[in-house]
């Protein structure tokens, strides 16, 4: 199987982590210098993004494949979007309950 080439794009994110990780001294410091909408995030979702962007930075480094990685910054962008048009995260008790279960119309 051919293995896909990563794209400028993916090197210039995962050149940009690194060199804001080393100068920030961990992910979660680098994060706002390389993605703007972070503090968009609470403190509890930012690291939680940095955990798992961790996770998913170093193997896409070594492995030359981005996808994870793309798709975990995605996520957590289209997070913060929601944020910023008015949307808030739901909370437990604002979930609809749990299904009754009915029987079947005859």
């Amino acid at each position: 199987m051919p293995s896909a080439q990563p794209t400028a794009l993916d090197l210039r994110l995962a050149g940009a982590m690194v060199r804001e990780t080393l100068r920030a001294g961990g992910v979660r410091d680098a994060l706002p210098a390389v993605f703007p909408w972070v503090p968009a995030l609470s403190r509890d979702e930012t690291a939680r993004f940095a955990d798992a962007l961790e996770r998913r930075l170093w193997p896409a480094l070594e492995l030359g494949r981005y996808t994870a990685l793309w798709a975990e910054v995605a996520a957590w962008r289209e997070t913060a979007e929601a944020y910023a048009a008015g949307l808030t995260p739901t909370a437990p008790s604002d979930r609809l309950p749990e299904p009754v279960p009915m029987e079947r119309p005859r």
